[in-house]
């Protein structure tokens, strides 16, 4: 078993076409897990959501959030954030962003994202740990 840290941590989390499953609280309080397609933005996890998916109504109510990413081959070694969430808002940031969340899993964007529809989340860490069990 070692720890992943740093550069490595980064290049574990942007490998490939993992999936990122993100931890929400409800307004009831209780959790709300959901995977998504993500992104490394400087050194940041950035994924997007519908404005009113539950996802998004919970970071509303509650931005705590934590994030997995899992080795789907190896699933014990993984990458685990803890944080904040916050709504990136600068429009040409919105269409970089979801262009590469699109490029990374082989899909193709047309610059038609709607900022009406769609909403940008960055994960400000607080804690960023990494486990691999070879």
């Amino acid at each position: 078993m070692g720890s992943l840290q740093g550069a490595q941590l980064e290049a574990f989390m942007s490998e490939g076409q993992r999936n990122a499953v993100i931890a929400t609280v409800t307004p009831e309080g209780r959790p709300h897990c959901v995977p998504v397609w993500f992104v490394l933005d400087r050194g940041e996890i950035v994924f997007s959501t519908g404005r009113t998916s539950v996802k998004a109504a919970n970071l509303r109510a509650n931005p705590h959030i934590a994030v997995l990413v899992d080795k789907p081959d190896a699933p014990i070694t993984f990458a685990r954030v803890e944080g904040t969430a916050e709504y990136e808002e600068e429009p040409a940031e919105f269409h970089r962003l979801l262009r590469a969340i699109y490029t990374r899993y082989g899909e193709r964007y047309n610059d038609d994202g709607d900022p009406e529809a769609i909403v940008i989340v960055r994960v400000k860490a607080v804690k960023m740990t990494g486990t691999r069990y070879d």
